[in-house]
Parts: C-alpha cells; sequence; structure tokens
C-alpha cells in the first residue's frame, strides 16, 4: 500500500481524494454473544483497520498539498440483495453504461 501511495505521489505530486469503499459484515443471523472473536477480528481488520492504514499513508500527500479529501463508504448492499433498488436507479441508463 504504501508502494502504491508513494507512486502516485510521485507520478502526480498529489492526491486530491481518498476513497474507502471496501467491507464485509462476518457471519450473519446468529447472536451478538455468539459470534465467534477470530471472526469479529477479521471484520475489524477489514471494516476498520483497512481504511485507518489507507487514511494514514494518503493523508501526509494531502498534507503537503493543502488539500484533500476522505470519503468512507458503507453499505448493507453487500449482505442483502436488494434487485428493486437496482431496477429504479438503473432503469434509464444507456446499456452501454
Amino acid at each position: 500500500m504504501h508502494r502504491a501511495v508513494e507512486t502516485v505521489a510521485a507520478k502526480r505530486n498529489r492526491i486530491d481524494i481518498l476513497i474507502n469503499s471496501a467491507g464485509i459484515t462476518g457471519r450473519t443471523n446468529i447472536k451478538s454473544h455468539e459470534v465467534d472473536l477470530a471472526d469479529f477480528e477479521t471484520v475489524m481488520r477489514v471494516n476498520v483497520t483497512g481504511p485507518f492504514l489507507v487514511s494514514k499513508a494518503v493523508l501526509p500527500v494531502m498534507l503537503r498539498n493543502n488539500y484533500g479529501r476522505v470519503l468512507h463508504i458503507a453499505s448493507i448492499a453487500g449482505k442483502k440483495a436488494m434487485p428493486a433498488c437496482w431496477r429504479i436507479r438503473h432503469r434509464n441508463r444507456p446499456s452501454s453504461v
């Protein structure tokens, strides 16, 4: 990750935006007290530690240029299929998109 940030910063001399959109839900349909610690730690590594580490790597470049935006995205769409929403949002889009 650090190498990727350094490569972009060296080529472009800036990073204007970081979008953190990775996330997992872990096991579902179980009671909270039945969640295995290893599963909990995996979810936390992906959903919390991952964005923290990427932000930590990118923010110095943004601060050096006195500009930058960080966007964290979360969605339940990865857990639950929502075909009605897909049809409504995408019915008027060109077929090539």
